[in-house]
């Protein structure tokens, strides 16, 4: 328990976006918590969907947000999950569409990152 505290207080998720895949991971200390997310021509959005456990008696009930990529036909793709903050699921939902969806060319060819503090 002590080093999982350690390690949320010094890691930092890095999301990077490219034309071709969604790479999460932590740093500077690798986690078993990185992915990567191949991204197809089906990619239509980025959303957020919020979960709520409700509490024990008398106890505020827990409410955790993700991020999914949603692919035609509805099918999803979790890329973050367990964020404590409505703010920051949203923030990472507009980063990734604007780093993926250009007006013009529908996606944008270089990658580039975003670091959440």
């Amino acid at each position: 328990m002590t080093t999982i505290l350690f390690l949320s207080r010094i890691n930092r998720m890095v999301i990077t976006v490219s034309s071709d895949n969604i790479t999460v991971e932590m740093a500077p200390i690798k986690t078993c918590q990185g992915k990567t997310l191949s991204l197809t021509n089906d990619t239509r959005e980025v959303c957020c969907k919020r979960h709520v456990k409700q509490g024990e008696q008398g106890q505020k009930p827990w409410i955790t947000y993700d991020v999914h990529l949603v692919e035609t036909y509805n099918v999803r793709t979790q890329i973050v999950r367990y964020l404590h903050s409505m703010e920051t699921a949203l923030y990472i939902q507009q980063e990734i569409q604007r780093f993926l969806f250009d007006e013009e060319t529908s996606r944008i060819p270089k990658a580039q990152e975003v670091e959440l503090v």
